[in-house]
């Protein structure tokens, strides 16, 4: 996940499109369970939801906009600009669980951050791997959630601080460039844009992957003349996680299926 500026990034909005899309406190997402138990305690403050899948809620219909309709990205982004803060409760389907557990961080992260807007996230495995301490203002529980809303409510300078920074960060290290120089960076040593992967494709691999790839053979019982098909044959039928040689080989064969193969109207 990452930001594009040229998308997310700070507005200036006009008197009226700040009341249009302004409020205290905001959230843009879908209405999961555990959204609908957090934000059924905010109705006391001044709450705007934009968003659908809220069919059927009662308690938070005087706060959700539009009937619930779907919102684009342009207004998206005005609502971010004009929000003081923008609630970022991520997903959970468990019944009763408020705050999640996962690693997954979502777009908006990214999004809000890039907009320059101020964003109260619960915390999430990955996000010490992306953000640092500072840059995002966190909580853990219900609890830390209504603490943090009443300390930033009261400290706007506060909040335009932390939200400057999150926006540097994401212009220095998270927008969708960024993660295409890290994919081409990954892919490189195992492909090649000027011909097809050699009848010996263990010629093809850099000298400094040879070792993890004779441990890979190993580990998936192949002989050392093993063809590259079964060798994606055998690395797509395991099980677990990926490492980084894996993944590389599974995007070089998807490159050769793309790249390297016949052309259309040519004999193979």
């Amino acid at each position: 996940m990452a930001a594009d500026p040229s998308v997310h990034r700070p507005l200036e909005l006009s008197a009226v499109e700040g009341r249009r899309y302004g409020s205290e406190l905001s959230f843009v997402g879908a209405g999961y369970p555990n959204r609908r138990l957090a934000f059924r305690q905010l109705t006391g403050f001044d709450l705007r939801i934009w968003g659908n899948d809220w069919d059927g809620e009662t308690v938070l219909a005087p706060c959700l906009q539009r009937q619930g309709e779907r919102i684009e990205t342009d207004e998206v982004v005005k609502i971010f600009n004009a929000s003081a803060i923008n609630l970022n409760l991520h997903s959970s389907v468990r019944p009763g669980v408020l705050v999640g557990d996962g690693d997954f961080v979502n777009p908006r992260t990214f999004e809000l951050a890039a907009c320059g807007a101020f964003q109260l996230t619960d915390r999430r495995e990955l996000l010490p791997e992306l953000f640092a301490e500072g840059e995002l203002a966190l909580f853990s529980d219900m609890p830390g959630f209504l603490e943090a809303i009443a300390h930033y409510r009261a400290h706007p300078q506060e909040r335009a601080a932390m939200a400057a920074r999150a926006r540097a960060r994401v212009l220095a290290e998270h927008t969708y460039a960024h993660r295409m120089q890290t994919l081409l960076r990954h892919a490189e040593p195992l492909m090649s844009a000027k011909r097809p992967l050699a009848a010996q494709w263990q010629d093809e691999i850099p000298a400094d992957l040879r070792v993890e790839l004779d441990a890979l053979l190993a580990r998936l019982g192949l002989a050392p003349g093993v063809s590259f098909d079964d060798l994606v044959w055998a690395v797509r039928s395991r099980q677990g996680e990926l490492d980084r040689l894996e993944t590389a080989i599974l995007f070089l064969d998807e490159w050769k299926k793309q790249y390297a193969g016949p052309r259309p109207g040519k004999e193979s």
